[in-house]
């Protein structure tokens, strides 16, 4: 359960130094379903109509490695790389396999680093710009998701964290690779920070097919994108006392609680 930062990205192999061409946050839950969301940021020279301002979207769940300090982020549920493919295809996923997500964590060897919470991951994926599999390093901050709109390094973080997730009733990708009408989505509260993701499939334009949304408050909204962000839930509609398997309506999209913490 997290609210993480991104504050670098290096490709070993392509790239001479690391950068930050984004503004990547991963919000997490205790179960480990989470929702990460990478816009290019304003100075970057990456962000395209095409890509609508996107790196990468994505969301699933994390899979840790018993005695280990490896964890698989599998995005099966949703992720925009096959979006974008399933478009440019004509309406379809075949040829596209989601790829595996396997990161190696460790505290940073810099001690200015180590001060300012960066911790460090590594680990081999598929480089959007040249696309090949390449090693990356990614290096990353455990921000205080109470107050703080500035994501700042948290220090010892809270056991306890208000938390709620939900999903759409479909289900994810996987799920519906043969049916052209689902609605697949997640929306993540945790603290004051939200993150969300839809996609309706039976919308035949990309960027009105989908929603994605990041907020600290919800009524100053730092990312709105696509033509279903009045899709997502409302805080006001997420009352107390919601349970897991409890289903809230919005627009017509049914979306399903998964998990409830200190709610």
């Amino acid at each position: 359960m997290s609210l993480s930062k991104r504050h670098s990205l290096f490709w070993t192999e392509s790239e001479d130094k690391e950068s930050e061409p984004t503004s990547t946050l991963v919000v997490s839950s205790p179960n480990g379903l989470y929702v990460d969301i990478r816009p290019f940021t304003q100075e970057s020279e990456e962000s395209t109509e095409e890509n609508g301002g996107f790196d990468w979207f994505f969301a699933g769940f994390e899979i840790p490695f018993a005695d280990s300090s490896k964890v698989e982020f599998n995005h099966e549920f949703f992720d925009s790389a096959y979006i974008n493919h399933y478009y440019k295809t004509g309406f379809s996923g075949k040829g596209f396999t989601i790829g595996t997500d396997l990161g190696d964590f460790s505290d940073s060897k810099n001690p200015d680093e180590v001060k300012r919470g960066i911790r460090v991951e590594t680990g081999v994926l598929c480089n959007p710009k040249t696309g090949n599999v390449e090693p990356y390093v990614e290096k990353w901050v455990t921000c205080n998701s109470e107050h703080t709109p500035e994501l700042k390094f948290i220090g010892d973080y809270k056991s306890k964290l208000r938390c709620i997730v939900l999903d759409t009733k479909d289900g994810g990708i996987t799920d519906n690779e043969l049916k052209t009408d689902a609605v697949i989505g997640r929306f993540i509260v945790l603290d004051k920070w939200v993150q969300g993701v839809i996609w309706d499939k039976s919308v035949t334009n990309k960027t009105d097919s989908l929603g994605v949304v990041r907020f600290c408050d919800e009524t100053h909204p730092l990312i709105t994108y696509g033509g279903q962000i009045d899709k997502f839930p409302k805080l006001l509609d997420l009352k107390r006392g919601l349970k897991v398997d409890d289903s809230v309506i919005v627009e017509g999209v049914k979306w399903i609680v998964k998990e409830v913490n200190s709610w």
